[in-house]
């Protein structure tokens, strides 16, 4: 029989969970993230923006910077939990804000998002967040030892790769968090301005289909549903003009690759003089 205040025998005891500490910062983001992705996911249609479009624009106009706030608040938990619709955000932000406002206050909440996911990729997360890349990741790893600023500078320009993967693949290959605020902001600043352009030369074309829409609601079917093509923001000139400013960003990286295939020439020897 034990008595009282003995210890009890090695190894009967709790044991330090040291793998469960380690997970529990993924199970928390996994639950978090899972829960804002089914919130957002069931809740934030087009169709019910267009639906409450005339009380966004009320409350723009009577609230505009906390309207902003809770904009920014939004866009950049989408980026965080790599929700699909940042395009769509982004036109969102010129459409209500106008193309400046609307436009910088989605590259602050585009790179806050990113910062997020590149500082969890550079935990112990990292190699649980980087099984969603799969082969892309070891291409985007690849470029990104080589020439980390300038690569994602590029990718930052022209999105070859899905956003959320180019930040995971950012911090597992350990970039600096400088480097990736300033690719991060200098990148996405021309893509994000002219989509919020493109945003805030919609509104028409929303009137037109909020029109649309009620008049479909109104006859009583039950198909209605808000339409709003990406040929309206993709058009050639904008997929052009970012194309030219991704070839811009790879010009040193191209010069880089050039000077190490290119062997330097040796000195000739001076002839010697009769």
């Amino acid at each position: 029989m034990q008595h009282a205040g003995a210890l009890p025998p090695s190894g009967s005891g709790p044991r330090p969970a040291g793998g469960l500490r380690r997970l529990l910062p993924f199970l928390l983001f996994a639950a978090f993230a899972g829960g804002t992705a089914l919130l957002i996911g069931r809740n934030a249609t087009p169709t019910l923006f267009l639906a409450h479009y005339d009380s966004l624009r009320l409350a723009v106009a009577s609230h505009p910077l906390a309207s902003m706030l809770g904009y920014v608040i939004v866009y950049a938990i989408a980026v965080a939990l790599s929700i699909p619709g940042s395009l769509l955000l982004t036109v969102v932000g010129g459409l209500l804000f106008g193309w400046l406002p609307g436009g910088a206050a989605a590259v602050v909440a585009a790179t806050t998002g990113g910062v997020a996911m590149f500082m969890l990729a550079r935990t112990t997360l990292g190699r649980y967040m980087s099984e969603r890349g799969g082969p892309r990741l070891h291409a985007l790893l690849k470029g990104l030892r080589d020439d980390a600023l300038n690569y994602l500078l590029f990718l930052r320009i022209v999105p070859v790769f899905p956003f959320w993967l180019v930040n995971i693949a950012a911090g597992v290959v350990g970039m600096r968090l400088h480097q990736f605020l300033l690719a991060t902001v200098i990148g996405i600043i021309p893509g994000t301005l002219a989509f919020a352009s493109a945003g805030a030369a919609l509104d028409g074309v929303v009137i037109a289909q909020k029109a649309a829409l009620d008049a479909c609601m109104a006859s009583g079917r039950a198909d209605c549903r808000f339409e709003l093509a990406l040929s309206n923001v993709l058009t050639p000139g904008v997929l052009g003009a970012l194309a030219a400013l991704g070839l811009m960003a790879l010009v040193p990286v191209a010069m880089k690759r050039w000077r190490m295939l290119v062997p330097a020439k040796s000195p000739v020897p001076p002839e010697n003089c009769p």
